[in-house]
């Protein structure tokens, strides 16, 4: 367990990884919060969360209207609707 929490505690995102990122793909955080970035250019969070023992996707909104910190949700899983 101890070598999963840090792990993840290496993969958080920064505010300039987010804002400069412009290569189509998904930036993770390691605890769910994933950044997908389209062909185009167009950012959109997303995280997973386990809802009823099922691994589910929830959108979070668009970056930057929605910011890092917002798409963090202070790390509360019920702030995702868990």
């Amino acid at each position: 367990m101890h070598g999963t929490s840090r792990v993840r505690a290496a993969k958080r995102l920064t505010a300039l990884e987010v804002k400069g990122a412009t290569e189509s793909g998904i930036l993770e955080d390691g605890a769910g919060l994933r950044l997908l970035i389209s062909d185009v250019g167009n950012k959109h969070w997303v995280v997973r969360v386990m809802i009823g023992g099922q691994r589910v996707r929830r959108g979070l909104g668009p970056f930057p209207e929605i910011s890092l910190s917002g798409g963090c949700g202070g790390g509360d899983p019920a702030a995702f609707g868990a």
